[in-house]
């Protein structure tokens, strides 16, 4: 494994300076990605790929991907954009992919601070606690965000994170074809990183190696576990550069080395974890693993706190129905996660899937879409 950064690295990434932020070089970068990113959204609007997120495809949170079909992305810019953003206006248009976009980049920034707190090296463990729990909060309970944002981001992990990597491991062969089998010198002991990955994810206390009748399990169990820790590293440019290997253009495949691509990915960094010993007196490898149940908190957050403001008459008057105040006094937070349950498991699809970035709706109204204070 490559040099741990620091806890300087650590903090410079999640408070960038006003200077750094200016730079031309990043200005650069913002640029180069408001343009490739573009990609994915025209993905996102193409007929053939919409008809197969909405109706063949079950939704994350259910975690049971069905994917009917095949060549449903089979490259971004043939024809057939959807009605939905063809009838809009260019002004709407420009302004549902900024959603888009600003969605995008706030779950990458999400994941890449993920990424560096677990492999960073930290002084001490309440400075490594610190970090995580910061992280945590960005994803699960971060008021700086509307409830626009929090919808939009939801709706990005969806489609991005959960319905176009799926689509590229589909037919992607098992774990075994993208992580090495054989021992290598960096391991220990003699065991494969293969070895190493499937006694981590297994929860094991010291690594052990696969038995030779381990194949099924491969293909099930420790198969969906690497693609779950693949969505919580894997960054937008990495499904478009997967989705031309491995969807657009079968010829690239020949040539393409799995294990080491997923190595560079930073898969393989907490499967070292033998090694790293107690450094410090703790070890720094307990990571809060990302899960769909996390921005689900977050916008249960958003909704739960417009209830109470409403409760005290801060947004009363902005509300379209007339609720009492004793409905509101008998609202708990698992009426809240009750109803938002709820309506994920069929509202959403109808509603929101697929449609919410071509539409401009007030908090107000989302927060109504949602939660009903009469219920």
């Amino acid at each position: 494994m490559s040099r741990r950064p620091d806890t300087d690295m650590v903090k410079s990434f999640h408070e960038s300076s006003t200077d750094l932020l200016a730079s031309p070089l990043v200005v650069a970068e913002i640029v180069t990605r408001w343009h490739a990113m573009k990609v994915l959204f025209d993905l996102y609007c193409k007929e053939s790929v919409r008809s197969s997120y909405l109706a063949d495809w079950e939704t994350s949170w259910n975690c049971s991907p069905e994917i009917a079909g095949e060549d449903e992305t089979a490259g971004p810019f043939t024809k057939g954009i959807c009605s939905s953003f063809a009838q809009l206006p260019p002004q709407e248009k420009q302004r549902a992919y900024q959603r888009f976009y600003r969605a995008l980049t706030a779950h990458w920034v999400a994941v890449e601070l993920t990424w560096v707190i677990r492999v960073s090296k930290h002084k001490t463990e309440r400075e490594f606690n610190r970090w995580e729990r910061k992280v945590y909060d960005r994803w699960s309970n971060n008021p700086e965000r509307s409830l626009e944002e929090k919808l939009d981001i939801f709706e990005v992990l969806d489609f991005v994170w959960y319905f176009l990597v799926s689509q590229i491991f589909d037919h992607s062969g098992t774990v075994a074809d993208w992580i090495e089998v054989t021992p290598e010198s960096a391991t220990p002991h003699g065991f494969s990183p293969l070895d190493l990955y499937v006694s981590h994810v297994g929860g094991l206390r010291h690594p052990s190696r696969l038995q030779l009748n381990f194949h099924e399990a491969l293909e099930d169990d420790c198969t969906g576990m690497f693609i779950d820790d693949l969505r919580s590293i894997i960054r937008p440019p990495h499904v478009i550069e997967l989705l031309l290997r491995l969807a657009w253009d079968p010829k690239s495949q020949s040539g393409f080395d799995r294990p080491q691509y997923v190595r560079k990915l930073g898969v393989l960094d907490q499967t070292y974890q033998w090694q790293q010993t107690k450094a410090d007196g703790f070890r720094t490898y307990h990571v809060t693993m990302y899960d769909i149940d996390l921005p689900d908190r977050d916008i249960l957050s958003s909704l739960t706190a417009t209830a109470f403001r409403a409760k005290a008459e801060e947004l009363w008057h902005l509300t379209t129905v007339d609720y009492t105040d004793s409905t509101i006094n008998e609202m708990q937070l698992e009426l809240f996660r009750e109803q938002w349950e709820c309506y994920k498991e069929d509202p959403w699809d109808t509603e929101m899937r697929g449609e919410i970035f071509f539409r401009q709706e007030t908090h107000i109204q989302l927060f109504e879409r949602i939660i009903d204070l009469e219920g």
